[in-house]
């Protein structure tokens, strides 16, 4: 059995739907980007047997293809799922030929054999591009059905059930909320940070391992989110001065606060001694910069060494070994510095490298431990992975990528990881699980020697927390077949261009108004509203089901993390995109309050609508 593509448009549906269980299914199958069931249909007269309900998504999504199974009843027995009724195969293709429905939950057709899966990524079913070899050979339905079709690469974005829902069913909200504060506008989910601190968290108890999670604030300037951070009870890395006073502002102790930037200022160090934060040194340069702005009585200040592991030579940050040695030596005559263990912060989303420099660590600690100091942690900083797209979609991808798929003509060098294998819990499973020289464990040698694992996710934390909704201003033809859509925007907040890199998630488009039945698809790149040639959100030739037109919305998905507002400015002296956090009202329905520090719990009286 084989599946082939069919426009939707030639399937007769013979039966009714449940409306409640068509959003259901439609939330499904957008929080995973990908149709995994295909309809089945009798060969001869295309009228659906099982699926009305999928077909009923593929019409409400606009697919222009959908995944089919065709049969004959000689291999599918029917009967009724109603009492007292008599259903034959007969009487299912006399009502396909009469245009009416059997009620909903009348037909059930009964399948001898196992029926294959599909998985095939939404993006490819609204955009397809045509083949001259079909999924099946059913010619037969060729002249009907516009031709069978192989689907394109896309890579539809990963979407948390909360996003799914307001793109499936609050487009007119969406556009809403654009016309009110602007475009682009950043929407946070801070709930999201929770969850996923909790999903860390379940994993470090499961292997009981003691440990302390920081939020890397660095990926993100939002209030909502580092006050979520400290709801979970989980800490906040600061990596400067300004970091540091919002964290303060939410309520943090100097015991949640962790310092690991290595270029920290004077006053940077004065407020970190003054809450007696956590300071990771990176230098002997620092050490004795630190030193001289200690008090002369007061607590003894808690510090890390910041090591460079071996597999990191050539990084500009941490200390070799011998430096490190020096430092260990230098705060033994210090009595106003506690040292609490070792940090390293490595390039790169592996594990196994993880694993290396712990082991490299542990020497260490045992060194430290015969001098008379009493380390209490191993800090390995961040570096977990997350997973924006659908793994096989996302390998499929860089496999036949050329030059041609990007309008600068060249592929480029790296990209972010966006379809990794593992997520951020299951890379930190292996991680516990990779053995040691010694033969133990990493989850085994923190239990025995007693220490804490400290990590500070900044990623992974904010992973599905946000999303970036663009508003389209102009559609460009700039070829017989290529055209740019300008956004309102630009790409300081839809960054990855500007490291020579690409943001390899597809947006998703939302129309305004529905388009024209006759409209097709159009090929294109996005690009910003400034006067730079270089402001493009992505050089990467797009494919849209149909031309976007002025008003519509383009909304990127997962852009917590360092995309929406890494470089944002007022180029132009346009204004800063709006920030705000998405909460339920009284009637459970998705509201606005503003990303602020005064409103950082997202409990403060919703924006008027």
């Amino acid at each position: 059995m084989q599946v082939c593509l069919l426009s939707p448009t030639c399937l007769i549906p013979t039966e009714e739907v449940d409306p409640d269980r068509v959003a259901e299914l439609q939330a499904q199958i957008l929080r995973t980007g990908c149709w995994e069931v295909p309809i089945t249909a009798e060969k001869d007269a295309l009228c659906v047997m099982d699926g009305h309900h999928r077909l009923a998504v593929a019409e409400a999504l606009q697919l222009r293809l959908v995944p089919v199974l065709l049969l004959d009843y000689s291999t599918v027995r029917v009967e009724s799922w109603r009492p007292g009724v008599t259903i034959t195969p007969a009487s299912i293709l006399e009502m396909a030929r009469s245009g009416r429905k059997f009620p909903c939950k009348t037909t059930r057709h009964i399948f001898d054999q196992g029926l294959p899966a599909c998985n095939l990524p939404l993006e490819g079913l609204r955009c397809p591009v045509p083949t001259e070899d079909a999924l099946t050979n059913s010619s037969h339905h060729e002249a009907a059905c516009h031709n069978h079709h192989k689907t394109d690469l896309s890579l539809s974005p990963i979407l948390r059930p909360a996003t799914a829902d307001l793109l499936a069913d609050n487009g007119a909200l969406l556009l809403d909320w654009v016309a009110r504060h602007g475009s682009p506008i950043n929407l946070i989910w801070p709930d999201e940070l929770e969850g996923n601190v909790a999903a860390l968290r379940d994993v470090l108890r499961e292997s009981g391992v003691a440990h302390a999670l920081y939020y890397g604030a660095k990926v993100n300037k939002s209030p909502g989110l580092m006050a979520a951070a400290l709801r979970a009870k989980a800490g906040v890395d600061v990596s400067s001065v300004y970091e540091l006073r919002d964290a303060r502002q939410l309520g943090a102790e100097g015991a949640q606060l962790v310092a690991t930037g290595p270029a920290k200022t004077p006053a940077f160090h004065k407020e970190l001694i003054g809450c007696n934060a956590l300071i990771s040194v990176d230098s002997p340069e620092e050490l004795e910069d630190l030193i001289r702005e200690l008090p002369a009585s007061g607590p003894a200040q808690p510090v890390l060494l910041r090591l460079r592991p071996a597999s990191q030579a050539r990084s500009r940050f941490g200390m070799p070994v011998a430096v490190f040695r020096h430092c260990l030596s230098r705060i033994a005559g210090e009595s106003r510095l506690r040292f609490d263990g070792l940090h390293f912060h490595l390039s790169g989303y592996d594990w196994e490298s993880r694993a290396q420099a712990i082991d490299e660590a542990a020497g260490l600690i045992d060194e430290s431990r015969a001098l008379g100091f009493a380390p209490r942690m191993i800090d390995i900083g961040g570096g977990l992975p997350i997973q924006y797209v659908d793994q096989r979609a996302y390998r499929a991808y860089l496999e036949i990528q050329k030059p041609e798929d990007y309008r600068t003509g060249r592929v480029p060098a790296s990209f972010y990881p966006y379809g990794g294998e593992l997520s951020a819990a299951e890379w930190l499973r292996c991680l516990l699980q990779a053995r040691m020289a010694d033969g133990r464990s990493i989850a085994s040698y923190f239990v025995q020697e007693g220490l804490l694992l400290a990590l500070e996710p900044g990623r992974a934390l904010a992973d599905q927390a946000a999303i970036s909704v663009f508003r389209v201003s102009r559609v460009k033809a700039v070829g017989p077949d290529a055209h740019v859509v300008f956004v309102e925007g630009s790409s300081f907040s839809a960054c990855e261009t500007w490291f020579a890199s690409e943001f390899l998630v597809d947006p998703i488009l939302v129309p305004a108004m529905s388009p024209p039945a006759a409209a097709r698809p159009i090929r294109a790149y996005l690009a910003g509203h400034s006067c730079l040639d270089d402001d493009v959100l992505s050089n990467r030739w797009l494919t849209f089901p149909f031309p976007p037109r002025a008003g519509d919305l383009l909304v990127y998905a997962n852009t917590a993390a360092y995309q929406m507002d890494l470089l944002e400015n007022e180029f132009h002296r346009h204004p800063m995109p709006s920030r705000l956090c998405v909460i339920q009202d009284a009637k459970g329905q998705p509201t606005l309050v503003p990303d602020t520090i005064g409103e950082a719990q997202c409990s403060a009286r919703p924006l008027a609508s």
